[in-house]
Formats: C-alpha cells, structure tokens, sequence
C-alpha cells in the first residue's frame, strides 16, 4: 500500500501537472534532479543519490521520506521500486521534452 501510494505522489508530483501551467517545470525539476540522477547505477549508488540530493536541495523533503521507506523493503523489493521509480522519472523526462 505505501508503496502505490508514494508511487502515485510521485506521479501526480512529476508526470501529471498540468504542461501548460508555468510553474510545472520549476516543481518537476528537483525531483528530477534526486531521482533522476542514477539511471544506470546499482540500487546502493542509487540510494546514495537520494541522500546526496536530499541534503542539497531546497524543499525536497519527499526525498528522505523516499529514502527511508525504501530502506525498510527486501533486498529484492527495494530493486523492484527503484526500477520502478527510474521509470517513472524516465517517463516524466519525455514527457518535459514533449
């Protein structure tokens, strides 16, 4: 549950705004920045992003909630969601370009 439900804010935060309002992009863009940072990176060096750009940038209180709820999964739960957060931002990345 808190896994769809992080997903979905993340969603709504990132790929749902709407294109035509002028403040999208300055929202969209930190998230972008903290999870879009590690593309191709091993989960571990993904995780170090979240920290590295949680502690760097202004407003991103999101970014340790993340981090935290991620740490409590499986070894193999916790790839699961960071595949699935890399595809999320993955998508939001064209849809900016679009």
């Amino acid at each position: 549950m808190k896994l769809t439900l992080v997903l979905l804010l993340l969603a709504l935060a990132c790929c749902s705004l709407d294109a035509h309002h002028h403040d999208s992009h300055k929202t969209c863009k930190p998230m972008e920045k903290f999870l879009g940072a590690k593309f191709s990176g091993t989960d571990s060096e993904y995780m170090e992003e979240l920290e590295r750009y949680s502690d760097n940038e202004d407003g991103i209180q999101a970014a340790m909630e993340v981090k935290d709820l991620i740490e409590t999964f499986s070894a193999e739960k916790r790839s699961e969601y960071l595949k699935l957060l890399k595809n999320l931002m993955h998508k939001c990345k064209k849809d900016w370009k679009n």
